[in-house]
């Protein structure tokens, strides 16, 4: 009963995880006139949000061994909620980037957490459906928000929704403290951990997946709109529809690859995911319509369970005294790789053409495809 108790809550937290993280897309338009601040300036909080988030994943396996589990998530979901209540009363533009600071922090280190808490004590079902409902969160963000605007309540009532259901999560968080204390896989000392993890090539090439992972899922997000009304002659309107559809292929092939993850290995899933990804890519690249569909649905199907399969794949690969360490590791690569890789895609397509985009995620692909091949060989 208690396993079932917290595994809801674990889906739950996963849902609030997702619900800020696609909110700022819809709510800046309104945000930017308030703040009175150029378009570009959306960056700004992404990139702070996403470097500190990347920080906090980077010590949370370390503290994970002082405090445990159930105190991380509880301290963290109250510094994002306090966050976005931060964003939504903020009357000054600095404020709204000194609140990225502990909404990054909290984010950082919840998405360590529950990966960690799950990849030691369920099955690669529940990781898959983990990230599923990342995708559910993220889903229900944007709508949040845009009721909200819609019902000339402004962004700022959208934000206090989505930071009241963080403060839910949170309490909840605080009451099943000792529920979470007796799952925990206590582990050993932490300082030698941190040289073990670093003197280990194989676990720069497992940190190194998840960098290359997120740049190619987060790169065709945000620029594969651009590409196809810009160069492919397709209307906003079905250029919208498909990139909706890829969000929606990779959130139900998590689901889906959940329902199947006890018949197949994880490594299964990283392979077969690697291979259709790069198919995926490739007929992206042909700048047809029914290709480019075609190749944007099988892409985001494909990449579904990868992160889960990559994520779930660690205790196997690792001992237990270095697994937390290193999921914080990846964690944090993943975030770094979703600040540099699609910014950087952005700025060499502005000094040559936006139809490099496929070429640079093959790349990316074909250096996932290798580095799995020697992290299974090593």
């Amino acid at each position: 009963m208690r396993r079932i108790l917290i595994l809801i809550i674990i889906y739950v937290g996963f849902v609030s995880l997702g619900l800020p993280d696609s909110i700022l897309g819809v709510a800046w338009a309104d945000m930017r006139h308030f703040f009175s601040q150029p378009i570009s300036s959306a960056g700004i909080l992404v990139l702070i949000t996403t470097l500190v988030t990347a920080f906090s994943s980077f010590l949370s396996g370390h503290i994970i061994h002082r405090v445990g589990t159930g105190v991380i998530l509880t301290v963290s979901s109250f510094l994002t909620a306090s966050a976005l209540l931060g964003y939504a009363l903020s009357p000054y533009w600095l404020y709204l980037l000194f609140f990225s600071l502990p909404l990054g922090l909290g984010a950082g280190a919840i998405d360590s957490a529950l990966n960690h808490y799950v990849a030691m004590n369920y099955s690669s079902r529940h990781m898959n459906w983990l990230h599923g409902f990342w995708g559910v969160g993220a889903t229900l963000g944007p709508i949040i928000m845009t009721w909200a605007i819609a019902a000339n309540k402004g962004w700022q009532s959208g934000y206090i929704t989505i930071s009241i259901i963080q403060f839910i999560l949170a309490f909840v968080f605080l009451f099943t403290l000792k529920q979470w204390e007796n799952g925990e896989h206590h582990l050993t000392v932490a300082k030698p951990q941190f040289v073990n993890v670093l003197n280990d090539p194989k676990a720069w090439l497992s940190v190194l997946m998840f960098f290359f992972y997120t740049g190619v899922e987060v790169s065709i997000g945000l620029w594969a709109f651009s590409l196809f009304v810009e160069y492919q002659g397709i209307a906003k309107e079905t250029a919208g529809i498909w990139v909706a559809m890829y969000w929606g292929a990779l959130t139900l092939g998590r689901f889906l690859t959940g329902i199947l993850a006890n018949s197949f290995s994880n490594r299964f899933f990283v392979n077969l995911g690697l291979a259709g990804a790069l198919v995926g890519v490739a007929m992206i690249s042909f700048s047809t319509h029914i290709t480019s569909f075609l190749g944007l649905v099988i892409t985001g199907f494909s990449l579904a369970p990868l992160y889960p399969s990559m994520m779930h794949e660690t205790p196997n690969r690792f001992d237990k005294d270095k697994t937390s360490v290193l999921i914080g590791y990846q964690v944090g690569a993943a975030s770094v790789g979703i600040a540099i890789l699609p910014a950087l895609i952005g700025l060499v397509a502005a000094y040559t053409t936006l139809e490099i985009l496929p070429f640079v995620l093959l790349g990316f692909l074909i250096t996932m495809i290798i580095m799995n091949y020697l992290l299974n060989r090593i």
